[in-house]
């Protein structure tokens, strides 16, 4: 697993990306390593394990590079160990949100939102960047999305069918809404509402379906994919401060999430609910 920690080391506060193993034999968690450099600010690590079974770390750092602080994105690969960091982005303008993915081929897709000004216009638009083993190179960079309008967020997976899917928040319909493409479709819009989405999950289950969380001041939603998308259902009719998507190891997909026990009242419960069982 990883995450990040906001941790004083050296006598010096920052963010920090740190990972911990599981070893199933001894049952047991190994002690956590800490994989970003000290004196730097480190977000939004995201993980993803490749064919041959290489571990790779994303996150988005703020660093003072030639008298300018910027936000860049880096990442670390494990092999046998820990690789040292490498600069993915290099751009002037600020990279954050890193996501990634691994196709069906073996390629790793790397996809982040960039603030960047193009035709005199300053835009959040999603790019990426791609990896290809033979022989072993990054590809150069390639903008994603080019609406005139906010795309911030992306969240790339590859189903078990073998297709890559990205998903991102934009605000291009008025209200911001979760927006996806099947890679190489059109950008298509998931749902539609006033509200403005401020956090989304989605996880594919043991059956090979989609399922879409997602979180606005009115409440918890989602929607199942099983090669249609349904009706969007919603979960919780008031607002919630967190949630989280697992699925177990029997294929149950299930969703916590933090309440406001009574209003008014700065008390919390957490809340879990079971959505399917694979059969």
């Amino acid at each position: 697993m990883v995450g990040e920690s906001y941790r004083q080391i050296d006598n010096q506060p920052n963010e920090y990306i740190y990972c911990q193993r599981y070893v199933r034999a001894n049952q047991q968690w190994e002690a956590e390593k800490l994989l970003t450099l000290g004196g730097t600010d480190n977000y939004k690590p995201a993980m993803i394990t490749d064919q041959t079974g290489n571990i790779w770390v994303f996150w988005y750092s703020s660093r003072q590079i030639d008298k300018q602080r910027n936000q860049d994105i880096y990442y670390r690969r494990y092999t046998k160990d820990w690789e040292p960091e490498k600069r993915l982005t290099t751009a002037v303008e600020n990279d954050y949100y890193p996501t990634a993915t691994v196709d069906s081929s073996g390629n790793i897709w790397a996809f982040w939102q960039s603030f960047r000004q193009i035709d005199q216009i300053q835009n959040e638009d999603i790019y990426y960047i791609y990896f290809t083993g033979n022989p072993p190179k990054w590809s150069n960079e390639f903008r994603f999305t080019y609406e005139d309008n906010l795309d911030e967020q992306p969240l790339a997976l590859t189903t078990r069918r073998g297709e890559t899917w990205l998903f991102w928040l934009s605000d291009r319909s008025g209200s911001r809404d979760i927006w996806y493409q099947r890679i190489w479709s059109n950008d298509t819009q998931l749902n539609t509402g006033t509200s403005w989405i401020w956090n989304y999950q989605v996880i594919e289950d043991s059956r090979g379906d989609l399922w879409v969380f997602w979180q606005d001041n009115n409440g918890l939603y989602y929607k199942h994919y099983t090669g249609s998308w349904g009706l969007t259902t919603q979960l919780v009719t008031n607002s919630v401060a967190y949630f989280a998507v697992t699925e177990s190891i029997t294929g149950s997909v299930t969703i916590s999430w933090i309440q406001q026990a009574k209003p008014g009242i700065q008390n919390y419960k957490i809340l879990q609910q079971q959505l399917i069982t694979a059969i």
